[in-house]
């Protein structure tokens, strides 16, 4: 185990070794047909939130809504393939609920209040085409094209006896499409930061990069 252990290690600082003389051979430019790309960002808005939230609220107490939000996340994994292009593929995920009180009345005339929670989640991954211009040593930009698989999952659970849970998933195109424009600057030979304005998505995201 410790051999194993040692010799992943060596492989490890070999290859951080190699990528930084890759960099350093070629400082005007900040990519290279040598490298992956691999971004992590969180974006805005969510749009379930935006369109499904007010329309649910709206049937039930407002003031005693709950939301829980996640995303969207963006994981995107790029293989440069000449100084300016790359191809690679890209992961979104959201996930969306709304928690609200409801009232009914029971054979007796009694008001009971209860919770409802109504969601949505959405998983896509969807290969990618990328153009890279304005390159210099630590920034460049972008344009990315994306289209793949769609995943969309519904979900409604009442505390009620009376209401039956529901679940919906699929949707009518199970398609994906993003299209965006952004930016990478690199603050060492490893790691930076990326922004990025869209469609299809979040508008604006932002978050880690990892050149490899």
């Amino acid at each position: 185990m410790k051999r194993i252990f040692l010799t992943l290690s060596v492989v490890i600082l070999f290859s951080i070794n190699n990528q930084a003389q890759n960099h350093s051979n070629s400082s005007n430019s900040c990519l290279s047909e040598h490298n992956y790309l691999v971004d992590l960002t969180y974006g805005f808005p969510n749009w379930s939130r935006i369109w499904l939230g007010p329309r649910v609220v709206d049937n039930g107490i407002g003031p005693s809504s709950v939301y829980k939000n996640i995303g969207p996340i963006d994981l995107k994994v790029e293989k440069m393939i000449s100084s300016k292009i790359g191809i690679g593929a890209e992961i979104l995920y959201t996930d969306m609920s709304v928690k609200f009180s409801e009232t009914e009345t029971d054979s007796v005339g009694n008001i009971n209040f209860y919770s409802v929670e109504v969601g949505r989640k959405h998983f896509s991954i969807m290969p990618s085409f990328n153009y890279h211009f304005f390159i210099d040593s630590k920034f460049e930009m972008h344009m990315s094209v994306a289209a793949g698989y769609k995943h969309v999952k519904w979900f409604a659970r009442a505390e009620s006896p009376n209401y039956e849970d529901e679940v919906s998933v699929g949707s009518v195109l199970p398609i994906d499409f993003r299209s965006s424009i952004g930016m990478h600057y690199y603050f060492s030979e490893i790691i930076g930061m990326k922004l990025d304005f869209g469609l299809g998505g979040p508008l604006v995201s932002a978050g880690l990069s990892f050149r490899l």
